[in-house]
């Protein structure tokens, strides 16, 4: 497996490439709702089918997986959160894999960095029908920190009462970060409150 910090390199020297050979002239990314700038140029399709088969495909460099990652989180329908959240979910590793597998039998990347990413997107959807598979990954005392953490930052963006009563559940978790992040949740939570007020 990787490192992360192999990974996030990947992505970069990815999106630079794509810069320089001419893809960036003749590929052309659709407009994005979110005001950050993407790690990797979204793909321009809303073929959810295929976009899920190249996130969830191991053996694809993760700068493609993030594109497709991207592309989903712009189309935003349930079917693409859906596909975000199989990039999450469950432990079986595949090797090939069919685009009914993306909404068939569960998946997990083996990519560290691309849970965590799968986590952010989800929350800036503020996707209320992820909250059960973040709650999945943040259950999860084998998963990684990093990871763990930014599904709480995700919890805390989505802000449903069910996001909170997880935070609450996790705010005393043993991982330091995890806990921090639950605690800043719940202070965001708190904050919101006051404002509407």
């Amino acid at each position: 497996m990787r490192s992360r910090r192999s990974e996030t390199c990947e992505v970069a020297l990815g999106r630079i490439e794509w810069l320089h050979d001419g893809r960036a002239q003749t590929e052309t990314p659709p407009p994005s709702r979110f005001p950050n700038i993407d790690a990797a140029p979204s793909y321009n399709t809303e073929d959810v089918d295929a976009l899920c088969s190249i996130l969830v495909d191991n053996e694809r460099p993760v700068f493609d997986r993030y594109r497709a990652m991207y592309q989903l989180r712009n189309i935003g329908t349930p079917e693409a959160v859906n596909a975000l959240a199989k990039g999450m979910r469950d432990r079986a590793a595949a090797s090939s894999l069919s685009h009914a597998r993306c909404h068939s039998s569960g998946f997990k990347s083996k990519s560290i960095l691309l849970r965590h990413e799968i986590a952010t997107v989800l929350g800036q959807l503020r996707a209320e029908e992820a909250v059960e598979f973040i709650y999945e990954r943040t259950s999860d005392l084998s998963e990684h920190g990093m990871v763990r953490h930014e599904c709480c930052e995700a919890l805390a963006a989505i802000g449903t009462d069910r996001c909170y009563d997880i935070l609450r559940e996790f705010s005393e978790d043993k991982d330091e970060v995890v806990r921090d992040s639950c605690v800043a949740g719940l202070g965001m939570d708190h904050i919101c409150l006051c404002l509407s007020k």
